[in-house]
C-alpha cells in the first residue's frame, strides 16, 4: 500500500536485539495532552526520514558534520526535521480525537493488507520482525505507525477541506503568491541542439519519442549560439529593449503560451533548477542575468508580479501546486504554534542520534 505523507519524514534508531513481541511496555518519547509517541515509533520515523535525504554513499561523519551558513550542522538540521515531523504526528493524534474523526474500515483493511504483504514477502512474521528490529519495531508497531500516519493525513484534509477550520481563503492564497513567487521572463537560446520546424515554421512532433524533433548542433554552431547570447547581454546592458530582443531571438517552444515568462517559488527547484530559482529571488526587478542551464542559455529578466496569474488558463501549469504550498505553510505554522505544549522526554531520546540511525534499504518498509 502506498501511503500519503504530509511532511518529510526522518529517523534514527537503537539496535533491538530482544524479541520485540516479548519486550516491556514501550518507553514514551513525547507527550501532548494525553497522546504519546514511543521511542520505538520515534526511531523508526528517524530512519524513514533520514533515508529520504541521504544514501549509504554520504551517510558518514563528513556529511553530518558539514555546516550551513547559519553554523548548524547537517545533523542538527536533520534532527530538527525529525522532531518537527514526529511532533506533528503526535499533535495530529490528539486533533484526530478532538475533531471526532475515525479511520474507515476500508482504510484499516488496506493497512492490514500491507502488513500481510510484508509478512508474505519476508516468509513469516518472525522473519519480518527480525528485519524490523533494526528499526526498533515489530509488525504490530508498524501497523500502529501506519494508523498514526493516516490520522495525520485525515486531520490535514479535514482542516483544509471546504469550510474546514483552516480552509485557505482567496485573500490568503493571493498573499502567499505575492510573498513567495517571482516572475522571470527569459530569452532561451539552445546551444547544443535546435528544434526542427516544418515549412510553416511550426515545431515538428515526433510520436516515437513523444517530444518535438531536434537536431544536434555542430561545434561551430554551438559557438555561434554562445556568441549570440553574449551579444544579447551586451545589447541589454547598453539599453536595448528586452521584449524586442526576445521577439527576435527567443527559441523557447512555449514562447507563445508563456508570454509573461515564468512564475516560480523556492518550492520549484525540481522544475527549474536551483540556480535559476535562486536567481529569481535574488535579482532586482528590471535587472538581467545569464545562466547556462545544460543545453539551454537562459537570459533572464526579473519583472513585477502580475495580478492573479494563477487563475489564467495559460499559466495553470505553473501554479498547479500553489494551493497545496499555501496549505502546507499554514499547516506548518499551525503545528509550530501547538508544539510549545509538547513534552519531550530527553532522557528517553538522549542516546538516539541521526548519524547512527540505520537507513531503510527495503522500500517495502517505507
Amino acid at each position: 500500500m502506498k501511503r500519503n505523507r504530509i511532511v518529510a519524514f526522518l529517523l534514527c534508531i537503537c539496535v533491538f536485539i530482544v524479541s520485540l513481541s516479548s519486550c516491556a511496555k514501550p518507553e514514551v518519547a513525547m507527550e501532548y495532552k494525553g497522546s504519546t509517541i514511543t521511542v520505538n515509533q520515534y526511531t523508526y520515523w528517524m530512519s524513514l526520514i533520514k533515508s529520504s535525504y541521504v544514501s549509504a554513499s554520504n551517510d558518514n561523519a563528513v556529511y553530518w558534520d558539514t555546516e550551513y551558513s547559519t553554523g548548524k550542522t547537517y545533523e542538527q538540521k536533520m534532527k530538527e526535521i525529525v522532531d518537527f515531523n514526529v511532533k506533528t504526528n503526535l499533535i495530529c493524534m490528539h486533533l484526530f480525537k478532538e475533531l471526532g474523526l475515525s479511520i474507515s474500515q476500508s482504510k484499516l483493511d488496506q493497512i492490514d493488507a500491507s502488513i500481510e504483504d510484508l509478512i508474505e514477502s519476508y516468509g513469516s512474521k518472525s522473519e519480518l520482525n527480525a528485519a524490523l528490529s533494526v528499526y526498533n519495531i515489530n509488525h504490530k508497531m508498524l501497523k500502529e505507525i501506519y494508523e498514526i500516519e493516516v490520522m495525520t493525513s485525515m486531520v490535514y484534509e479535514t482542516l483544509y477541506a471546504k469550510n474546514g477550520m483552516r480552509a485557505i481563503t482567496d485573500e490568503a492564497l493571493d498573499e502567499y503568491y505575492r510573498s513567495n513567487y517571482s516572475l522571470v521572463d527569459m530569452i532561451m537560446i539552445y546551444d547544443e541542439y535546435e528544434y526542427e520546424r516544418d515549412k510553416d515554421g511550426k515545431l515538428i512532433f515526433d510520436d516515437s519519442t513523444n517530444s518535438y524533433k531536434v537536431k544536434q548542433l555542430t561545434e561551430a554552431e554551438t559557438k555561434a549560439k554562445n556568441d549570440l547570447a553574449e551579444s544579447i547581454m551586451n545589447r541589454l546592458q547598453n539599453g536595448e529593449d528586452f521584449d524586442e530582443l526576445k521577439k527576435q531571438y527567443n527559441e523557447n517552444p512555449k514562447k507563445d503560451i508563456y508570454v509573461d515568462g515564468y512564475y516560480m517559488s523556492e518550492n520549484d527547484v525540481s522544475i527549474y533548477g536551483s540556480e535559476i530559482v535562486s536567481a529569481s529571488r535574488e535579482m532586482i526587478i528590471g535587472t538581467y542575468k545569464r545562466i547556462d542551464d545544460e543545453s539551454v542559455i537562459c537570459i533572464m529578466k526579473r519583472k513585477d508580479l502580475k495580478d492573479k496569474p494563477y487563475i489564467l488558463d495559460d499559466y495553470l501549469s505553473q501554479f498547479e501546486n500553489l494551493l497545496e504550498y499555501c496549505k502546507m505553510e499554514d499547516f506548518n505554522g499551525y503545528m509550530s504554534g501547538l508544539m510549545k505544549n509538547v513534552k519531550v522526554y530527553d532522557s528517553a531520546l538522549s542516546e538516539i542520534t541521526v548519524r547512527n540511525a540505520p537507513l531503510i534499504r527495503d522500500s517495502g518498509l517505507m
